[in-house]
């Protein structure tokens, strides 16, 4: 993930300081932010709480898989899975060998 110093040069419109309560909607589900700086191109936002922490990973046939974003980066994040780690490792089994006992 690139510096946001690094467009500081680039930018086609001026960025503007400020400090607006506001709600981001993600997927149908709003979550709390505040905008930080704004322009006519863009803005930065800050999130009270990370709103990708908890996900449901749906895969089928297998259903939803509860857990938390534990790293990201420009394309990628990693999740950690919560609750039942044998069934997880039924599904690994399943997903890796293309057989279902």
């Amino acid at each position: 993930m690139a510096d946001s110093q690094q467009f500081t040069e680039k930018r086609e419109y001026e960025r503007y300081h400020v400090s607006v309560a506001a709600e981001m909607s993600m997927g149908g589900e709003g979550v709390e932010c505040s905008t930080i700086d704004i322009s006519a191109g863009g803005a930065k936002v800050r999130f009270k709480t990370d709103p990708f922490k908890k996900v449901v990973l749906s895969i089928p046939p297998f259903g939803d898989i509860e857990g938390e974003i534990v790293w990201k980066d420009d394309e990628y994040v990693g999740i950690k899975f919560h609750g039942n780690h044998d069934r997880m490792a039924e599904i690994v089994k399943t997903i890796v060998t293309g057989s279902r006992r």
